[in-house]
């Protein structure tokens, strides 16, 4: 089911430009819903369940391509907002609300690459390889201390690894989101 909520036509609506961005927003929090509300479902029906341990991985990793398509939308809206005007303000406010969440899901996924006793080494790879493609445009839009935070979790999950293909997806995300020196 999940699949479905983000196939690719789903994704191109979302950063259709002929759309409003405040429209947009709207169908991509609604996106965001829906799998929050999925995965919550299947957590709560089966707990550590080994058996559907492959599909919630994939659930998480779709959460992910959602939250990140919702990060592009903020970052362009973000662009057209004055932080001087009142309503602007408190956009920008329901903004950051928005990236604290993204950040409490990053942690999350961050937290079930390392659950090795119950995701196969298959489902663990699916989520940290969506962790590297999706969580450079999340982290971008993170507080410093965010951003800090998630990367001080990202070294831990590849120094603790053992697999190389979740290590290299690790490090590969690191890279990404590491500050310039």
């Amino acid at each position: 089911m999940f699949d479905k909520i983000i196939r690719a036509v789903n994704m191109a609506v979302l950063m259709d430009p002929t759309f409003e961005v405040s429209e947009r927003l709207k169908m991509g929090g609604h996106m965001l819903i829906a799998l929050a509300d999925i995965l919550n479902k299947y957590s709560d029906a089966y707990g550590p369940d080994v058996d559907v341990a492959e599909e919630i991985a994939h659930l998480m990793a779709a959460t992910l391509v959602g939250s990140r398509q919702v990060g592009e939308l903020i970052n362009e809206a973000v662009a057209d907002l004055d932080p001087d005007d009142p309503d602007d303000a408190e956009t920008l406010g329901n903004f950051q609300d928005a990236w604290s969440g993204m950040t409490e899901q990053m942690e999350g996924i961050l937290t079930a690459v390392t659950i090795d006793d119950a995701f196969s080494i298959e489902a663990r790879l699916v989520m940290a390889k969506s962790i590297a493609t999706n969580g450079p445009i999340m982290v971008a839009g993170m507080t410093d201390a965010d951003q800090a935070k998630i990367l001080a979790q990202a070294q831990q999950v590849a120094e603790a690894e053992a697999d190389a293909d979740i290590q290299a997806a690790m490090e590969a995300f690191i890279a990404e989101i590491s500050p310039d020196e």
